[in-house]
């Protein structure tokens, strides 16, 4: 993953924490291609402010993730849950036939597995 997608997925999870100056320079940077000179302009700063500013808020990102690890969390759980995905497809190829429910039963007792995990990040 490249370092814009990284502060990208960091600033979806914690951009309530920011200020709204923060905010609307990171979605003017990241999310609608401005460049520091558009920001500046469009901000009344200059363009070493606004570069200034990003760098600041990108840290602060970058520690609220160290804090709290919701992306990180968020990334195992789904992982977890494509692996359940999987196993429900499984099952529905393997239930069209005669030996389905055993073949079945192994599929079953995963997604329980998964679940778990999941419960199990969501506590911790």
């Amino acid at each position: 993953m490249d370092k814009n997608t990284g502060i990208l997925l960091l600033y979806d999870c914690y951009q309530a924490l920011l200020t709204e100056k923060q905010r609307q320079m990171m979605d003017l940077y990241y999310n609608q291609d401005f460049t520091l000179a558009e920001i500046a302009e469009e901000m009344t700063i200059s363009r070493q402010g606004v570069y200034d500013h990003l760098k600041r808020t990108e840290k602060l990102l970058e520690q609220y993730e160290e804090r709290m690890s919701l992306l990180k969390i968020f990334q195992r759980q789904s992982g977890i849950i494509l692996q359940m995905k999987e196993c429900l497809a499984k099952m529905e190829v393997e239930m069209s036939g005669v030996e389905a429910v055993k073949g079945s039963m192994t599929h079953i007792k995963r997604i329980k597995s998964s679940l778990e995990q999941l419960n199990q990040i969501s506590t911790s």
